[in-house]
């Protein structure tokens, strides 16, 4: 297990954040800072990097099941010891993947953390801000440090956060399958499954006019 370095200015801004009105109003805004990685923590990470984005004040991830959210709330709750604010929405959307046109009829959820302290933190984590490349960012994710040097299972617990998230599984071919923007977030990801004995494939989506490439494996 890594031990992390406390962060010097997070104890000068931590009564800055809680007395600040409006951030999370009723609920902790102050995080509790984890010394070590823990599964928990890198499932957070994981799907932080396939469904979120955050910059100085707040952290937001999106998905459409409940589940994967209410696990998140549960890491949220045991790595720092805070609540989330949790927003759904139920209309029809338009979407666009990969080219593809269609309409969304499942409703999306959405779950919002405030916290200046926390997002300081996640970025000496390694985790990419939104804040330098803004809707950009997605061409330039990569696997946080903390993870490629964390311990096996917090390994297997951020990839299991970064699948869910951004992947998907075709029974029929017992092939799951992560699609990404980011070259670097994929070569990494390919490496990080070799280490742990699972061989992967490379694809580029050659049909449509996007960017994203797939790693695989079965």
């Amino acid at each position: 297990y890594g031990t992390f370095a406390s962060l010097k200015e997070a104890k000068r801004t931590r009564l800055a954040v809680a007395k600040k009105e409006g951030l999370n109003k009723g609920k902790r805004t102050v995080p509790e800072q984890p010394t070590v990685m823990t599964p928990k923590l890198a499932f957070f990470l994981g799907a932080l990097t396939a469904e979120g984005y955050f910059n100085k004040y707040q952290i937001s991830i999106a998905n459409t099941n409940l589940a994967y959210l209410d696990k998140l709330d549960e890491c949220l709750l045991d790595c720092f010891g805070l609540e989330s604010s949790r927003y759904g929405s139920g209309k029809v959307k338009n979407y666009s993947i990969r080219g593809v046109e269609g309409t969304s009829n499942k409703p999306c959820y959405s779950f919002h953390v405030t916290s200046v302290v926390l997002c300081k933190w996640l970025e000496e984590l390694g985790c990419l801000s939104s804040i330098k490349y803004g809707r950009k960012s997605s061409y330039h994710y990569a696997i946080p440090w903390s993870i490629l040097q964390a311990d096996v299972e917090s390994q297997r617990a951020f990839l299991a956060g970064l699948i869910e998230g951004d992947g998907s599984i075709r029974s029929q071919r017992n092939t799951i399958t992560l699609w990404s923007k980011s070259r670097t977030l994929l070569d990494q990801y390919q490496v990080l499954l070799n280490a742990h004995g699972i061989m992967t494939t490379r694809r580029e989506d050659k049909e449509s006019a996007s960017t994203d490439t797939a790693a695989d494996f079965n």
